[in-house]
């Protein structure tokens, strides 16, 4: 008697079967890939602009370089390593792909030294 390991098991009554996990702030999805823990952090997501539109508007009021990587380091770098050992297995070539190129940006407009992911 040999079950195909695609199949689900039985549905039990009173519990909701979910496609994704939301826990302490990172979602994993339900064939255990974080992409869309990476597009909430990259280029794509509303945040992720306002915190470059934020970094822009500093360096237009003069901030100085050093400190606008520091602004950088405390709000960007810190948004990326949040649980980082936990979810970064998880990644996709795509999804590493796609950080460093948020992180090849941010060194281009002078914002932080060159990372990778």
């Amino acid at each position: 008697m040999f079950t195909d390991p695609n199949d689900d098991p039985p549905l039990i009554p009173g519990i909701v079967r979910r496609q994704k996990l939301h826990m302490l702030g990172i979602t994993v999805a339900n064939d255990f890939t974080v992409s869309e823990r990476v597009q909430h952090l990259t280029v794509n997501s509303v945040k992720s602009a306002q915190t470059i539109y934020a970094l822009r508007v500093l360096r237009a009021h003069r901030l100085k370089d050093a400190a606008l990587q520091q602004v950088h380091r405390s709000v960007v770098v810190a948004r990326l390593l949040y649980a980082t050992s936990a979810w970064h297995g998880f990644t996709k070539a795509t999804d590493r792909r796609r950080i460093n190129l948020l992180l090849e940006r941010a060194k281009r407009y002078g914002y932080c030294m060159l990372i990778n992911f």
